[in-house]
């Protein structure tokens, strides 16, 4: 492609990880329905934070879950966040339970909000070590396409299969196959043939057909 004919299709991708400690003693004052927020971080040129609810968001559960919210703060245009979300266990890994991934379009003060994450009592047996807990957030972002490719429409074929099958047999376009039949001849296609039954399909494709067989006769003893 020459350098003044730009492709218009652009996708642009950026993918940022971040650890945050959590001192879990500088957090038993904070209330249900509150929350302490990470520092700000950078995904993709945009700015985020992650806010969390020591005691959980919802007055109903009584302070049994924690929960955390991942917040996009700045974003001069809407933006897809594939991003996991999760805690490492008290020796430094992983832990699949406490994992979420997920894809969501954002805009600017757009979150996602997770009120459940884990059971309170879950995040002290077996998360918590020294007084101290570790967040982990892995971000990819991808940023929306150029207006030419956004504005664009991509159109739906109508759902009338059936007929153009039809309508390309009684066509006679592109038949490979022919079948003799009491003197008269009937004009088909292998591929939709073999698609339909497997039968044809041994007949038509299997490793005893001839390369060259383009004509079937088929008399009253005959069994497909």
């Amino acid at each position: 492609m020459s350098s003044d004919n730009p492709n218009p299709i652009r996708i642009d991708i950026s993918r940022s990880s971040y650890q945050f400690r959590v001192e879990n003693s500088k957090t038993k004052d904070v209330g249900i329905g509150e929350f302490i927020t990470t520092p700000v971080f950078s995904a993709g040129g945009h700015m985020c934070l992650i806010k969390y609810y020591p005691q959980g968001i919802d007055h109903e559960y009584n302070g049994t879950y924690i929960s955390l919210c991942l917040q996009l703060l700045t974003c001069p245009k809407s933006a897809t966040l594939d991003y996991e979300l999760g805690l490492l266990n008290k020796y430094g890994r992983p832990a699949k339970e406490s994992w979420i991934r997920s894809a969501n379009t954002f805009h600017i003060k757009r979150s996602s909000t997770y009120s459940w994450f884990m059971e309170r009592s879950n995040l002290e047996s077996d998360y918590i070590r020294d007084d101290y807990f570790i967040i982990v957030c892995s971000i990819s972002v991808i940023n929306e396409p150029c207006a030419m490719l956004k504005n664009c429409s991509i159109g739906v074929f109508p759902n009338n299969l059936a007929e153009e099958l039809l309508a390309l047999l009684k066509r006679q376009e592109d038949t490979d196959v022919t079948f003799e039949l009491e003197g008269e001849n009937i004009s088909a296609h292998r591929i939709i043939l073999a698609s339909r039954s497997p039968v044809f399909k041994t007949k038509l494709f299997g490793p005893m057909v001839e390369t060259d067989c383009k004509c079937i006769k088929i008399d009253e003893t005959s069994c497909f």
